[in-house]
């Protein structure tokens, strides 16, 4: 697929002054059809810090997706849970292996907001939507399953424990299931306890078909993604470490990092801009790029205002109309704020004057 969809949805920051004159975003947006974040039912406010992954109850979900919107022709099916025959029946709790498809090459994506609810023994697997932009329909055995893993997923392969499964049936050619939503079904722990990366996973008869690992509502990680703890809490980091896809602002005690998503080459995670060798990053801001080294895509700036309103300003600005979430954590308190931008909707600058307390 060639090109990203436009996503309408609930706004996720404050607008405040457009981006300097001439700067355009990243690709022209032609909206077609749109389900809205509050039909989906899991919107949440970038202000809001989701709850603490404590134990076994937790929500994970993804600001970075807004409404699915199709291509001219595909249509727009509300989605009933179905009992699909020819699904695999998955050994909830196994260790599976999992192949990644390259980018979103496959015609079948998981799209719009995401969500995932854990509550002790149940879980529920939310979706704006499951497409198929496939001249043929799906063969049969099209399921959502849920991951855990210790290291985010690359593309390429990887294992992980399977913690959730539910049929999705046969989705026919140039066709969308619609407020995709489990219900509550069953959930597996994995086997040992501890701190874990969440995806859900969409294959066709046992083959994976696309992949969104949750960046948001656990604690955050240096991937850029967040870690949510089994059987345990997850300790936020107290000190910032920089990597390719991790910046240290403020004397090193803010870690930023940001994730991105759009259906047209898939999800991953933002990297830090570099000039020649020199990372783009100041002791207040940093710039990221997302599929190509040579793209801004997105900075971010943290200013310390104690002396004024007692509290940390986040300021975000970009030039693109890709999905993202960027995560920014207080080593020094624990403290974590998220902020996202819907694919498919032109990124336009976050002014937050009360993000994070003082000292």
């Amino acid at each position: 697929m060639s090109n990203q969809r436009a996503c309408f949805g609930q706004s996720l920051r404050t607008a405040t002054p457009k981006l300097p004159h001439g700067l355009k975003p990243r690709r022209p947006i032609v909206a077609v059809l749109a389900v809205t974040l509050f039909a989906a039912g899991i919107a949440m406010p970038a202000a809001q810090a989701a709850p603490a992954a404590t134990g076994n109850s937790f929500t994970a979900y993804s600001l970075s997706s807004g409404a699915a919107v199709a291509p001219p022709g595909l249509r727009l099916v509300p989605f009933h849970p179905v009992l699909d025959a020819t699904a695999p029946v998955p050994s909830l709790g196994q260790t599976v292996a999992i192949t990644q498809p390259d980018d979103a090459s496959t015609g079948l994506f998981i799209a719009g907001p995401v969500s995932v609810t854990i509550n002790g023994g149940q879980t529920d697997l939310r979706a704006g939507a499951v497409i198929n932009e496939r001249t043929s329909g799906t063969s049969g055995g099209l399921t959502m399953d849920l991951i855990a893993t210790t290291t985010p997923p690359p593309v390429g392969a990887f294992n992980g424990f399977l913690l959730a499964s539910f049929s999705l049936g046969t989705l026919k050619a140039q066709t969308e299931f619609t407020n995709v939503n489990s219900g509550s079904i069953a959930f597996s722990s994995p086997g040992t306890n501890g701190c874990y990366y969440l995806s859900l996973v969409l294959l066709e008869s046992g083959g994976v078909v696309d992949v969104r690992t949750l960046p948001a509502g656990g604690t955050p990680e240096t991937t850029g993604y967040s870690e949510f703890g089994f059987g345990q809490s997850c300790p936020a980091a107290t000190v910032c470490t920089r990597t390719a896809n991790s910046t240290c602002l403020n004397s090193s005690r803010f870690q930023v990092t940001v994730a991105y998503d759009n259906t047209a080459t898939g999800a991953g995670v933002g990297q830090v801009l570099l000039f020649g060798s020199t990372r783009a990053e100041s002791d207040e801001s940093a710039f990221y790029y997302f599929t190509d080294a040579s793209n801004f895509e997105l900075g971010a700036k943290i200013l310390d205002a104690c002396a004024l309103t007692n509290t940390f300003w986040v300021f975000i600005g970009g030039l693109t109309n890709q999905g993202w979430s960027l995560n920014v954590l207080d080593t020094k308190t624990g403290n974590k704020k998220f902020y996202g931008n819907t694919d498919g909707v032109t990124t336009v600058t976050t002014t937050d004057t009360a993000a994070l307390p003082c000292p």
